[in-house]
């Protein structure tokens, strides 16, 4: 089959293209995935956001839309294939998913929808945060996670909370990517979902912090994971989107990791308090500038 042409996104505004996936409630996971992709804006379609890790971008199988086909890594055919039988209702799966809603090879379009992410995941009903398949005890933690265990075993005392697969969870490269911060803070509903289960992100905050908070021994791990995990929380009072300047959050995240390394700016502009909505151009997500260039203007802006 032929490569998929996109057709080019209205150039202002809140233009975006969603995912059609066609499924049912006893779909496989082997079965084809059946999509489509529609333009729409931002208000008009109710859809959900997946928050992922790309994986290796030389390793991709291809994804059939309209009868053509798009190129997507290994990790985002498991987590489409995955999370298509949590889906509970006929209707099709209509979900943003940046690998595929942006045309990644328009440099133009890229920093257009870059500027508009924190308000496609604030507007989505739900986003989905993927961490991958089931792997050593992920499965055990992830279900014990969905039952509440450690909420349970803490209030009654009798019992420590269990551990096995939980530090496994933390490792994964999802934990460690600049981008997810925004994404999981512009949430309005979110679930965690590894292999077949799915829990709320409250939920998986909650557990997280109780194990935390009775084994020293995970101190030291949950600095470095923090941040994130209080995204989760929407009662957090350690961190909230809009509270910090630009130069700052710079600064806090430094060590996080993206795949494009202007993206230690662009993907941290939304949680900004100066820079989310700033009229300032210059600001304004543009691949075609260099890192140099960026900081250039960053420290523009922080003047």
């Amino acid at each position: 089959m032929q490569r998929y042409q996109y057709t080019p996104l209205k150039p202002a505004g809140s233009s975006i293209r969603l995912l059609r996936i066609e499924h049912s409630p006893n779909s496989n996971y082997n079965d084809p995935l059946t999509c489509s992709i529609f333009h729409s804006s931002i208000n008009d379609t109710v859809f959900e956001a997946l928050s992922y890790v790309w994986g290796d971008v030389k390793q991709t199988v291809n994804l059939s839309i309209d009868g053509f086909t798009i190129p997507i890594t290994h990790n985002l055919d498991t987590a489409l294939r995955s999370l298509r039988p949590l889906q509970t209702e006929e209707e099709p799966w209509i979900l943003w998913v940046d690998a595929i809603c942006i045309d990644q090879t328009n440099v133009e379009e890229r920093g257009q929808q870059v500027q508009l992410m924190w308000d496609i995941y604030s507007h989505a009903v739900a986003v989905t945060v993927w961490l991958g398949p089931e792997e050593g005890d992920s499965q055990m933690a992830m279900t014990g996670f969905a039952f509440r265990e450690t909420h349970r075993r803490l209030e009654e005392r009798k019992t420590e909370p269990p551990t096995a697969g939980v530090e496994e969870l933390l490792r994964r490269p999802w934990f460690r990517r600049v981008w997810v911060l925004q994404e999981v803070a512009a949430a309005k509903e979110l679930y965690i979902a590894c292999g077949d289960i799915a829990i709320r992100g409250e939920d998986f905050y909650s557990e997280i912090n109780g194990i935390v908070g009775f084994y020293g021994s995970f101190t030291k791990m949950m600095r470095l994971y923090r941040p994130v995990l209080e995204f989760m929380n929407p009662n957090s009072p350690i961190f909230q989107a809009g509270t910090m300047p630009l130069s700052l959050l710079i600064e806090m995240f430094r060590s996080w990791e993206a795949t494009d390394p202007r993206d230690k700016v662009y993907a941290l502009l939304g949680l900004s308090s100066d820079a989310r909505n700033a009229n300032n151009p210059s600001l304004r997500p543009d691949y075609t500038l260099s890192q140099s260039q960026i900081a250039q203007k960053v420290i523009e802006f922080a003047l």
